[in-house]
């Protein structure tokens, strides 16, 4: 066969010898590894006899790649760190036919085993194995989805972004709508088995690629602590891997391999695709115009005077080709390079929301407050809303405006085999982004930027072992500013930065924040503010695994060192005037002003894990697949010095706390986090197309405190708040007047108690499960899953001022918190056949943790934030497959094809909020819980409000469910005891294709998101004084904020149109 020939090396080899090998032997002492696959097999002769010393070739058909064993002498073979591709398998010995098995796909992750009979004799026997009647992975105890590129390529994707493809693994759900406003860099994110959402692992060709940046948003910048994914300024997924560069993606939910640790949630492992021996590309354009949409509901409810206008042009291409320079070198099976671009251009609409602003009124009552009033929009909308209580704001729906964003991603890779035995890739990818959203008179932009390299070697080093190296570098950065803009027609005409020194900021400050919030019971919150942070995370990544056959044993061993540097840049002043009541804004007394001074922090992440893997393959039948992970996960330290704080003592004594010299590590560094894990998979049956298996496994996963470590850097000793309350705007000089790392004592800062001997979090999960084949191309998998944490890392606040005068605001952990988490999860997956491939997957779950509306309140068990009880989706593509017939019945019916996902859950808990305070160590607000009133209905149903339904209280309520605590106190009401609205949508595509003169195919294609244009809502007021309480007041995609809120689930119908030539 032409295709195996040996390619001659060229001149420039040695040199690309030396840097691959130099690279990989450097490494040959770190092992962790994430983005290949391993080919198992037993070879044995017609009587079942094993068959020893048989050679063994598995060719890459796109690339001619080649990898080599040799069976031992219980015929097995092992063929590990295969990159996913199409492949053909070879096996000879003299004495025996020749077997060549072709149409082989293998998945990222995924171990194949095959038993494979020889025939004596010397004619040469071929044995087809379809793509789609690929054998099961009977090595693997975890619980995960495979997408590959057929869905990735087809299945309509709201922004070009993959959220939606990884939504279809069982127990995979998005983060609760009611965390609206939280930074950009936390949304598009994901539950995973009721984790938080910064518990998911991302890996791109076998490195990290939790880079996101720090949190931004809010009064309280923190530094990102390397467990966030790399998102775009809109929410999408292009600064993880471009879509059209992506190959194919793995998600692991539950009892992962011990290469997987560190984040106890999901782990998604994302592989690039590499150039082949046959030039191939696109071309592509996807446009969006409002002029093809429907209306959102609220701006029909809200009686907005237009719909908001907006546009997309999202357009890009590829190119995947082997290197030739004529004359010099010719890398066809050798040297290839892919690239893509993707650029994305859109004018986001913003849907109407009710706010509340200063009416006319209180404009000309509250004259020493005047000219702030001012800076908020005017009321030019003549509608009402039922209030008990006259609070001087009216309600403001806002203008129909959109807002641009930007997304330019790039990225080269470059793949090269010098041997058989040795390989490479160096990719190079680059996704700066920007956006922009509006609240009321304030603009704010959002600039990110992702930059990676990554490096990868595999090193056949004999028949049976095998290593792998993965080297990555990662740098991000992430800018926010907030300024007035006239956007909403306020009477003044230069905004800019007006309201800083309106609220006291001095002109010389040239990083500085400021805000004004008015929350008075009765109307609901209205915010004005200017605001200005960066940050930026650099991370190194070295993965490597060694992979060994020993006898029936399949051994992995390995480690993961990675380093995080991190740098916040907060405003070095920032000013908060809040206003609680109606008198505080007339007799200008701002109920409480928070003052706050902060230093940039550089918290630097060391972390470290070491695993052995062990798959014994006791029969044919029956595998058993052990494994150790030890977890060292060390205390940040501050670049320069400048380390975070820990009190040191007891903190049931808080008396005799003391402040730990600077310097001192915040915990001492546990030695012993071993986590063990094991599982077994057993085939009942092995007739293809009737295989039976049932899969069950158990392991802990340790978790880090990184997040709570990083939330140090924010405190004692990086920031400090002077807290005035019942005093008038703007701010005095004498105010003004105190560091943001004062001497002590410490009353008007943050401290952290962490504890000495502190144990890292852990999750204890467990699976089984049974994987039934359906015929050769479908299977249906029917699996129990639980997670238990145990350990978790909840921090707790209390004033200690009154028993120790050095400390004020403390936060500490009291340990011994747990979580729980149960499903019974089935998924339906079926391979193309006759041209239709189908995922689908249901899940009822039940998730319970500790909470509390803020570390103030006691902790209490309930429903987690994250509990969806029922979650369903299934997606199916299908392209026309009839037989070729005439000119006029390919013409007409032709290249057809139709994609379609539908997405349907249950609602998420709700939360109700209390009175409102201010928290003097930080400047955050904060609500207690509410008091439960018995025997009253919780919800009220009716066609005025938005879905038909209201939670049962508020101040227009005669008869609410819920009051008001006394004091201080939390509320009796139970933890998460309401619910919000379901979600249901369904997303079709339409697509043709047509055949060009040459090999080039051009395709039409229309996206439909939302095709019924069912409402979906969102965000319901949770705050018990609002006029609003109870009601939805946004739609589901506005609910995650409005920057990128059009690619975010949930919106009314939208229409994308594209064209793609591919060739």
């Amino acid at each position: 066969m032409s295709c195996l020939k040996q390619i001659p090396r060229r001149g420039c080899d040695p040199l690309l010898r030396r840097i691959f090998s130099l690279c990989l032997f450097a490494g040959l002492r770190m092992f962790a590894q994430t983005s290949t696959a391993n080919v198992t097999g037993t070879v044995v002769d017609v009587t079942t006899a094993r068959i020893p010393d048989a050679n063994v070739k598995l060719l890459n058909i796109l690339t001619g790649a080649e990898s080599n064993s040799r069976t031992n002498h219980f015929g097995m073979f092992f063929l590990p760190g295969v990159i996913p591709g199409d492949y053909t398998l070879e096996i000879d010995r003299s004495g025996f036919a020749a077997i060549q098995i072709t149409g082989l796909t293998l998945h990222v992750g995924d171990t194949k085993n095959f038993l494979i009979r020889m025939p004596v004799g010397p004619v040469a026997q071929t044995v087809d194995v379809n793509q789609s009647e690929a054998s099961f992975d009977t090595g693997n105890i975890s619980v995960g989805t495979v997408v590959d590129r057929g869905f990735v390529a087809n299945m309509p994707l709201n922004g070009r972004s993959f959220q939606d493809l990884i939504a279809m693994t069982p127990g995979v759900t998005t983060q609760s709508p009611q965390t609206t406003g939280e930074s950009f860099g936390a949304r598009g994110s994901f539950s995973v088995n009721g984790q938080r959402i910064d518990g998911n692992g991302y890996f791109v060709d076998g490195v990290s690629a939790n880079v996101g940046a720090g949190l931004l948003t809010g009064h309280q910048k923190i530094p990102s602590d390397g467990s966030l994914a790399a998102l775009t300024a809109l929410g999408t997924t292009q600064s993880l891997v471009a879509v059209d560069a992506l190959q194919e993606f793995r998600v692991m939910t539950s009892t992962y391999p011990p290469e997987y640790g560190r984040l106890p949630g999901g782990q998604f492992t994302f592989l690039t695709h590499s150039g082949t021996n046959t030039a191939h590309g696109s071309l592509f354009n996807y446009v969006r115009t409002d002029a093809a949409d429907a209306t959102d509901w609220y701006t029909s409810f809200n009686k907005a005077d237009r719909r908001t206008a907006y546009h997309q042009d999202d357009f890009g291409g590829t190119l995947g080709v082997p290197i030739i320079l004529p004359g010099i070198y010719r890398g066809i099976d050798k040297t290839f390079i892919f690239l893509s671009y993707e650029g994305l251009n859109v004018r986001q609409p913003s849907a109407p929301q009710v706010q509340f602003v200063p009416d006319v009124t209180l404009h000309g009552d509250a004259l020493p407050l005047q000219a702030v009033l001012n800076l908020f929009p005017q009321v030019n909308h003549a509608f009402s809303l039922p209030s008990a209580i006259s609070t001087g704001l009216a309600p403001y729906p806002g203008g129909a405006t959109s807002y641009p964003g930007i997304v330019n991603a790039t990225s080269v890779r470059l793949d090269h085999t010098l041997s058989s035995k040795l390989s490479g890739f160096l990719r190079y990818g680059e996704t700066p982004s920007r956006s922009e959203a509006g609240n009321l008179s304030s603009l704010t932009q959002v600039h990110a930027d992702t930059r990676t390299f990554t490096l990868g070697a595999t090193a056949q080093l004999a028949s049976r072992i095998n290593n792998e190296l993965r080297i990555g570098y990662a740098a991000s950065h992430s800018s926010l500013t907030t300024t007035l803009d006239n956007y909403y027609y306020s009477l003044d005409l230069n905004f800019g930065t007006r309201l800083n020194p309106l609220i006291g900021i001095p002109p010389s400050s040239e990083s500085a924040s400021a805000a004004v919030f008015i929350q008075i019971p009765g109307a609901g919150p209205s915010e004005i503010k200017t605001d200005r942070a960066s940050s930026a995370l650099r991370q190194w990544n070295i993965r490597d695994t060694f992979n060994a056959q020993a006898g029936r044993r399949l051994l992995r061993f390995g480690i993961d060192q990675r380093q995080i540097v991190s740098t916040i840049k907060p405003p070095a002043l920032s000013i908060e005037a809040d206003f609680f009541s109606t008198d505080s804004l007339l007799q200008n007394r701002a109920s409480a002003i928070s003052i706050t001074r902060s230093v940039p922090a550089t918290p630097i992440f060391q972390q470290f894990a070491a695993f052995l893997q062990d798959q014994w393959r006791v029969s044919q039948s029956f595998t058993i697949t052990s494994g150790l992970r030890w977890e060292a996960s060390p205390p940040p330290h501050g670049k320069n010095g400048l380390d975070a704080y820990t009190l040191l003592g007891d903190i049931a004594d808080p008396s005799r706390l003391t402040l730990a010299p600077r310097g001192t590590p915040l915990w001492h560094t546990a030695k012993f986090n071993i986590a063990p894990s094991v599982g077994g998979v057993w085939a009942l049956k092995s007739t293809p197309g009737g295989e039976l298996l049932i899969r069950a496994g158990a392991g802990i996963f340790f978790a880090t405190a990184n997040r709570p470590a990083a939330e140090a850097f924010s405190a004692l000793g990086f920031s400090a708040t002077n807290h005035p309350i019942n005093v008038p705007v703007p701010v005095t000089p004498a105010q003004l007047d105190f560091s943001a790392t004062p001497p002590g004592p410490y009353i008007n800062t943050a401290a952290f108690a962490f504890p000495p001997h502190l144990q890292l979090p852990y999750a204890l999960q467990w699976n089984i499960g049974i994987e039934k084949s359906l015929g050769k191309r479908q299977t249906l998998n029917i699996s129990w899953v639980g997670t238990n944490g145990r350990r978790l890392l909840q921090k707790q606040r209390t004033n200690i001022s009154s028993e120790n005068p050095m400390f004020g605001e403390v936060y500490f952990f009291p340990g011994h918190l747990t979580s729980s988490y149960q499903a019974l999860q089935i998924k339906f997956q079926r391979a193309i056949s006759h041209g239709l491939q189908v995922l689908g997957n249901y899940g009822w779950s039940h998730t319970l943790d500790y909470g509390s509306t803020d570390p103030a309140f006691p902790l209490t068990r309930g429903n987690s934030d994250l509990d969806v009880r029922q979650n369903f989706q299934t997606a199916l593509s299908w392209d026309e497959n009839l037989r070729p017939g005439g000119k006029m019945s390919q013409a007409l019916i032709g290249g057809w094809g139709v994609d379609a996902r539908l997405a349907i859950r249950t609602a998420f808990p709700i939360q109700p909020l209390g009175n409102i305070f201010s928290d003097p160590a930080s400047g955050n607000r904060y609500y207690s819980g509410v008091d439960l009133i018995p025997g009253r209905q919780l919800y009220l149903y009716g066609t005025q409000y938005p879905g038909g339904r209201m939670i049962n209280g508020g101040p227009n309520v005669a008869a609410p469910a819920f009051a008001l605590p006394d004091g201080a106190r939390g509320g009796t009401a139970p933890r998460n005891l309401l619910r919000g609205f379901g979600a249901y949508q369904t997303n079709l595509a339409l697509r043709r294709e047509f055949a060009l003169r040459t090999k080039a195919k051009l395709q039409v294609r229309l996206d439909a998101f939302n095709i019924f244009n069912h409402p979906e809502f969102g965000y319901i007021d949770p705050t018990l004084t609002d006029t609003l309480f109870g009601q939805a007041t946004l739609m589901l995609n506005q609910s995650f904020g409005s920057t990128g809120s059009l690619y975010e689930p949930g919106g009314p119908r939208s229409l994308q149109i594209s064209l793609r030539l591919h060739f």
